[in-house]
């Protein structure tokens, strides 16, 4: 498992986990439907949807390779020739 835990694949994880995240992100994005009206409600639901789903996605593509990071150092140890 050591062997495998480099910065250049973990780098490659960390890419490969963005775009998917961001791939998802933007196949799931939320729309409003053009027969609803654009008052002032529904807007801020509409913006609160669009927060939510960013931070979603943000959470999704950042904690995975954050999680991989913190897990592969504890079960490695901070060795310097590996990492």
């Amino acid at each position: 498992m050591c062997a495998l835990m480099t910065w250049r694949n973990w780098l490659l994880f960390t890419i490969v986990c963005a775009g998917v995240s961001g791939y998802l992100a933007w196949q799931t994005w939320p729309i409003l439907p053009l027969d609803t009206g654009y008052d002032a409600e529904t807007m801020a639901v509409r913006n609160a949807a669009l927060i939510a789903h960013c931070m979603k996605y943000a959470l999704i593509g950042i904690g995975i390779p954050l999680l991989l990071l913190l897990v592969g150092r504890i079960a490695c140890g901070k060795r310097r020739e590996r990492m």
